[in-house]
């Protein structure tokens, strides 16, 4: 089957057999087709529109490299509705796990601390090394094995090995 010079009225399978050959023309085409019902779907699942934007974009690209495992006999649509489905579900997942984190380490936090008690007053004395002070460190220290893991990793990364921005592009 010839791929039509006009991918905008090709038909689907046309779209993907054109994809498998290595068309990028293709991949254009098929995002375009599907990006706005991928959106809609992610969008209806994890309630965010800006992580819906970057669900889509994730979830396409991921169908692009997969594509190998995909059979152009069978429907698109539902085989590409998984892997959104899939990704809106790990993300939502993921975001649950840090709110129930962050809410764990603020009820577990002393009274007087809790933002419900008032901010207390922040100790100003300064560690021995002359850095943060000291009640700034040890919350920092209860904070960090709350954090999720690409979180802790940054955190450790930055503030702990002082690596620059540009280092944590790249090691991340």
């Amino acid at each position: 089957m010839s791929t039509p010079p006009d991918l905008s009225h090709a038909s689907h399978q046309q779209v993907i057999l054109a994809i498998l050959e290595g068309g990028a023309k293709a991949c254009r085409e098929l995002y375009s087709r599907y990006e706005y019902r991928v959106f809609t779907l992610i969008d209806r699942i994890v309630h965010d529109p800006d992580g819906a934007e970057d669900l889509t974009q994730q979830t396409l690209i991921k169908a692009f490299q997969e594509f190998a495992s995909f059979k152009p006999d069978r429907p698109f649509w539902p085989w590409l509705r998984a892997i959104a489905k899939n990704n809106a579900v790990d993300y939502h997942r993921l975001k649950q796990r840090d709110t129930k984190a962050r809410q764990d380490w603020l009820n577990e936090t002393t009274p007087g601390s809790r933002l419900s008690d008032g901010v207390p007053a922040i100790d100003k004395t300064p560690s021995p090394s002359g850095g943060y002070p000291i009640a700034v460190i040890q919350a920092y220290l209860q904070a960090i094995p709350q954090l999720s893991e690409p979180y802790r990793r940054l955190y450790i990364l930055r503030d702990v090995q002082k690596q620059s921005y540009d280092d944590l592009a790249t090691e991340l």
